[in-house]
């Protein structure tokens, strides 16, 4: 027990503090420490999350994490949380010496991605969302029962509701379908890019896949009329990639007409703007804009995301990207995998779990300062919970922007490493090692400029897109999968659902 004088001097010292001053110089009095259990073999990714919300006292249910203790919880300043996309278990034991700031941790854990024995979840989506609170009401999950494609076509309601060209606009190109059966009609994505003339868009480029991924056609075309604009940051095409080009809408007409059969059903993503620039109406179309169009929950309008974004969160691919533009090819087959997908998969594949939130919501609810670092596209989950979030194009803005004042005062820090996820399968230990060494500068910059009492978790997990890109296949292949090409795709979602944890207080 505290002698008597002892205690009124300690509280004539706080008189003179502010309360928070106080409150500051008791919290660094105090020291955390970390440490985790030897039953727990490997850590789950769900128990980082636990561990996160239950340092910081965001957890709803309260629920401890799973054999990790963190001693002096009320001491912690705050959560500096890294994901290094690419860094495996395999990588990091051959190269340990390239990135020696983790060998300062007591461990490089085994972490488990969630997932099944043929699917798994991309580590820094899934890190960033958790579960509702158990007593909010949970709607029911979507089914994951394979669809039939006739199941995804847009009624004639929706159509009209999106502007969908009607036959008192334009031709019927293509006769109505004799069959009534959609479930049999054959798949063609189409993408168009366009040029602005004096009347508005027009057809500069079309390209049409089959349901194999096939081209069945993709060709320049000629407006009409003279061009003011081409776009090009977002259509690619340039005066000289027309230049020499004789094909004209009519032509494209005819070929289509000659391509496609009369019960095509049509993929696109707003897929009502390539059927006006082809002056064209048809009736069996699966929009993916639509299909994956965000459900908000107080039933207002439903949010289209682009096809770039679901491109990166459903298929983990990058689209969009290059500096000379859009690349129909590349559109159309983005367009198509997402219907293969959801025909594969249900109507639960791009369904965001209504049972989860964004983290940040119980940051923001706390009142904790919550700071996010990554490119924009992973935002848009967050950016309604008050999180700080600042766009790095490259992992040195990144570990650059982890060090301004707006991230070191925040009490939850994540930043996203994105330098060796492009690495390929075979890279040689040349390129690995200076890329690993580029982390490492990078990870020590961070680490040094966070304050006393933080608690640093670093993730590396291997890339999940050899398993999507199985799955892809085999969502294209019509049932015709082998074991063989079911045993590779159950070993390559095998790798992808061990990553390493690097877990310790500072």
């Amino acid at each position: 027990p505290e002698s008597s004088a002892t205690m009124e001097a300690e509280n004539r010292k706080r008189s003179e503090e502010s309360e928070d001053e106080w409150k500051v110089k008791k919290k660094k009095a105090k020291k955390i420490s970390l440490s985790v259990l030897p039953t727990c073999t490997a850590i789950k990714l769900g128990t980082i999350q636990d561990l996160i919300l239950w340092g910081l006292d965001l957890s709803t249910n309260n629920p401890r994490p799973c054999g990790v203790v963190l001693e002096n919880r009320s001491a912690l300043a705050k959560v500096f949380v890294v994901v290094v996309e690419g860094l495996d278990a395999p990588m990091y034991a051959m190269h340990s010496e390239s990135v020696p700031v983790l060998g300062k941790f007591d461990k490089a854990h085994p972490l488990r991605m969630p997932g099944s024995k043929s699917f798994v979840y991309g580590c820094w989506p899934t890190l960033l969302h958790v579960p509702r609170p158990e007593k909010t009401t949970k709607p029911a999950a979507p089914s994951a029962a394979p669809l039939c494609r006739s199941r995804l076509l847009l009624t004639a309601a929706e159509m009209a509701e999106h502007l969908y060209p009607a036959e008192t606009e334009y031709a019927r190109l293509l006769l109505p379908a004799t069959s009534p059966h959609a479930h049999e009609a054959p798949i063609y994505a189409i993408d168009c890019e366009m040029c602005l003339t004096d009347s508005g868009p027009a057809l500069a480029r079309i390209s049409v896949l089959r349901e194999s991924g096939d081209t069945l056609l993709d060709t320049l075309v000629l407006p009409d009329q003279p061009i003011r604009d081409y776009k090009t940051e977002y259509s690619g095409i340039t005066a000289e990639m027309l230049a020499g080009v004789t094909t004209r809408l009519a032509d494209v007409q005819r070929q289509l007409q000659e391509l496609l059969p009369s019960n095509a059903i049509l993929v696109g993503h707003s897929l009502e703007n390539d059927l006006r620039v082809l002056k064209m109406v048809h009736d069996r179309v699966i929009d993916t804009a639509v299909l994956f169009a965000h459900r908000r929950e107080d039933g207002g309008v439903a949010f289209k995301s682009s096809l770039r974004h679901l491109a990166q969160q459903l298929l983990q691919r990058t689209i969009q990207d290059a500096a000379d533009g859009h690349n129909s090819l590349e559109d159309a087959r983005a367009c198509l995998d997402l219907v293969s997908r959801r025909m594969l998969e249900g109507a639960a594949f791009g369904i965001k779990d209504t049972n989860e939130l964004s983290i940040f919501s119980q940051s923001d609810k706390g009142k904790k300062k919550a700071c996010l670092l990554d490119r924009p596209h992973s935002f848009r989950d967050h950016l309604q919970h008050g999180v700080h979030c600042i766009p790095c194009v490259s992992d040195a803005e990144a570990a650059a922007a982890a060090q301004s004042n707006s991230a070191r005062d925040s009490e939850l820090l994540f930043v996203h490493l994105h330098g060796l996820e492009d690495l390929s399968a075979d890279a040689s230990s040349e390129t690995i090692q200076p890329a690993l060494s580029r982390i490492n500068a990078q990870l020590q910059a961070m680490l040094v400029s966070q304050p006393q009492n933080t608690l640093v978790v670093v993730l590396g997990c291997r890339s999940i897109g050899p398993a999507a890109d199985l799955r892809r296949a085999k969502g294209r292949s019509g049932g015709a999968w082998t074991a063989a090409q079911e045993a590779a795709l159950n070993e390559a979602v095998t790798r992808a659902r061990e990553g390493l944890a690097f877990v310790q207080c500072v």
